[in-house]
């Protein structure tokens, strides 16, 4: 049996690195991750798809995809 712990691994906040961006707080991030089901998926988004969800324009959702996507 999987353990909840690990199923949610990805959407605790230490391993995202959306920590780094700013203009990404804590509301929005957890916008981001509940909505993309974590980084993973995050990352393989479209900035339109980004910049849909509420308080996130196209700047910032290329901002956060560059951060993600970097390295």
């Amino acid at each position: 049996m999987v353990s909840r712990n690990f199923i949610f691994q990805d959407l605790t906040p230490e391993f995202t690195g959306l920590d780094a961006i700013s203009g990404i707080g804590p509301k929005k991030r957890k916008i981001l991750l509940k909505h993309f089901k974590g980084v993973t998926h995050l990352k393989k988004a479209s900035i339109d798809d980004v910049a849909a969800l509420p308080g996130i324009n196209k700047v910032l959702a290329q901002i956060i995809l560059n951060t993600l996507n970097k390295g």
